[in-house]
């Protein structure tokens, strides 16, 4: 039996849902909540750290949140009503991350930047200095928070660090075997042709890629990464200036490399199925054009391959990607 979804309760800012609460401001709010030790509260145990919920917006404003369990049993401890406004839905937000406060200053720093200057006259936006640049136009605009706290809740679910149902994403289950490859490429520096001639067909000096699987990566040393360099034998051709590939570290390179023998390699490094062997294929990549450019002249097919882990760690959609900054 699954369990329902987790909401969520703003702590301070900009309508937040503790500016309802009667016995509170800010300070004894922040004073209570650092003192708590319940299991809740300090889910690795009652002299470790605070944990509470980051959560970001479609437009890329963040707030500090309590689960409903965590505001429930808070609540009751302080002989204080649950707040009235109702909580926040998990699809309202494009991330749920854990943040983690080991002092009293940590807390009341991190809560500072989400207080409105008093004399404000955005009613209806938050002006706060956390979000103020996210929410000044109005707008959604392009930022990466939430791919960014995608990969800590990741590292955090596969090193088990975590209670999966606090953050609403998956269970432990796909997290015992993750496939991880980093995979890297240079192209010429000096490339006149027009863009959509380099993409398709791009100058290659060299590739590289390391290969790990997660979660034993970070169990054991007894399990190395795989580490492959290799350097075609072209590196001159059409006035392109000479190039000098720094040395390789990490292991031996395969000096001049054909076409076909490099885009066999890869290939094979590609040969994945994740439906039929249920192991997830995380690919990192320094620019994702380039690199899907890259793997399709080598013959990849990289059809099938999204952008980023929301899907693996979320079984659900933001329920308003339009939605304006603010809870």
């Amino acid at each position: 039996m699954s369990l329902p979804p987790t909401r969520y309760f703003q702590v301070t800012g900009f309508r937040a849902h503790t500016n309802g609460m009667q016995q509170w401001d800010d300070k004894p709010l922040i004073s209570a909540l650092i003192a708590d030790r319940s299991q809740e509260m300090r889910p690795a145990g009652p002299e470790s750290y605070l944990e509470l919920v980051l959560g970001i917006l479609p437009c890329g404003a963040s707030y500090v949140l309590m689960t409903e369990k965590q505001m429930v049993a808070f609540s009751a401890r302080h002989r204080e009503r649950v707040p009235n406004k109702h909580p926040v839905e998990a699809s309202y937000f494009t991330s749920l991350s854990p943040i983690r406060f080991f002092s009293l200053d940590d807390l009341s720093k991190k809560l500072a930047t989400y207080k409105r200057k008093a004399n404000s006259k955005q009613s209806d936006l938050d002006d706060s200095p956390a979000n103020r640049g996210y929410v000044k136009m109005k707008n959604i605009v392009e930022h990466h928070r939430d791919d960014f706290e995608h990969q800590r809740l990741l590292s955090n679910l596969v090193r088990k660090t975590i209670d999966p149902h606090k953050f609403n994403t998956a269970t432990y289950d796909w997290t015992s075997s993750i496939r991880v490859v980093s995979f890297t490429s240079t192209t010429w520096a000096r490339d006149g042709r027009p863009r959509h001639e380099r993409l398709k067909e791009p100058k290659l000096l060299d590739v590289g890629w390391t290969e790990v699987m997660l979660p034993g990566y970070f169990e054991t040393n007894d399990n190395p990464p795989e580490t492959v360099h290799m350097a075609f034998k072209t590196v001159i051709k059409n006035g392109q200036p000479a190039v000098h590939l720094q040395e390789f570290k990490y292991g031996e390179t395969k000096q001049d490399a054909s076409h076909a023998e490099v885009a066999a390699k890869v290939r094979s490094l590609f040969e994945h199925n994740s439906q039929k062997s249920g192991v997830p294929l995380l690919l990192l990549v320094h620019n994702e054009e380039i690199a899907r450019s890259v793997l399709s002249y080598l013959g990849v097919d990289v059809s099938s391959y999204v952008s980023g882990i929301r899907h693996l760690l979320y079984a659900r959609e933001v329920s308003n990607p339009l939605v304006s900054c603010g809870i």
